[in-house]
């Protein structure tokens, strides 16, 4: 077969499988409950990724709402996940795009007085090496779940874990 009968088998293999997972049977477990259970984790996989415990208190209270907007999830543990982390990298493409154009408004950065040294070096990560670290160090994750959450294969995720435990390696032997 060549490669794109072999990409269109693809597709129709994961539609199949979009289909089966779309007739599971929706788990009613209550908002408060779900949220009761999962913030305080959400809030620090928010601020390890982000270095700043406001921002990360603001993420999950968006994904929460995010959570009560649609009113039939499957797995609200991991949708709460991926979007807190997807927000988590939004917000750190603003502060990026921030900093770059901060000279022409002529802005100081806000940085945190008090930060712990392992956070500010974990802050120079790139942003999917970042969320790989914390996933598989705080999260306890494995590079499938991790993969999921990002977006990537395992193989990428190992990639990105192996390449920011070098990065940190550095950092910290400086």
């Amino acid at each position: 077969m060549n490669s794109a009968s072999d990409g269109a088998a693809a597709i129709r293999a994961g539609s199949a499988r979009h289909r089966e997972e779309a007739d599971l049977p929706v788990v009613s477990e209550p908002f408060d409950a779900v949220f009761d259970r999962t913030r305080l984790s959400l809030i620090r996989l928010a601020h390890l990724v982000l270095n700043n415990r406001a921002e990360a208190e603001d993420i999950v209270q968006e994904a929460a709402t995010k959570l009560v907007a649609r009113n039939n999830v499957n797995n609200p543990d991991a949708f709460l996940r991926t979007v807190v982390v997807n927000l988590c990298r939004s917000r750190i493409r603003r502060r990026s795009a921030a900093r770059k154009y901060a000279h022409l408004v002529h802005r100081r950065e806000e940085t945190t007085a008090h930060s712990e040294p392992l956070l500010d070096i974990l802050d120079r990560l790139p942003v999917r090496q970042r969320t790989a670290i914390v996933l598989r160090y705080y999260e306890d994750r494995t590079d499938d779940e991790i993969g999921m959450i990002l977006g990537c294969r395992p193989g990428t995720v190992r990639s990105l874990l192996s390449r920011a435990l070098s990065t940190l390696r550095d950092e910290v032997q400086k």
